[in-house]
């Protein structure tokens, strides 16, 4: 191989690095951005970082359920933080990422799928109905809790 195509070899993988480090980096970012949002309860402002069908779905059925969430209990359960643990690039559209969240009231880890639509990689974590899922199980489970001497239920999604 001669001097001339070893540099060539040589600049090429350094775009195709930096193409992987810039993918990897919006991917982050937004993931970052919509988990960070929901865990915090400022469910609105997850919006622009998730596909249509989560808005439907996830987001709606979010924005609902909050108006039922005490203000004591949402004072009491933030801030979140959000740290990114990995992300799995699993093809040219689509990826997992890894996340922990941290509450005052718990510890969380969790995946979130990411999907890329157009030039932006979107969360994607649209609910499924239970004519969708295709068996009894309920796609959301309550947990009963007391909070400041208050029974309320926390509902989240069930791992299958």
């Amino acid at each position: 191989m001669t001097t001339y195509t070893k540099k060539w070899f040589a600049i090429a993988a350094m775009f195709i690095a930096a193409s992987c480090t810039n993918t990897s980096d919006r991917i982050a970012d937004y993931a970052y951005k919509y988990s960070y949002a929901m865990a915090n309860y400022k469910v609105s402002e997850a919006i622009p970082y998730c596909t249509h069908e989560t808005q439907e779905t996830t987001i709606q059925f979010a924005l609902q359920m909050i108006e039922n969430v005490p203000d004591e209990y949402i004072a009491s359960d933030t801030p979140a933080e959000i740290e990114i643990k990995d992300i799995n690039i699993t093809s040219d559209t689509t990826a997992t990422v890894v996340y922990h969240k941290t509450t005052p009231l718990k510890n969380f880890d969790g995946t979130l799928n990411m999907v890329k639509r157009g030039k932006e990689w979107l969360a994607h974590s649209p609910m499924e109905s239970k004519s969708e899922t295709n068996n009894s199980q309920p796609a959301l489970v309550a947990d009963t809790v007391i909070i400041h001497g208050k029974k309320m239920q926390l509902f989240h999604t069930k791992k299958q």
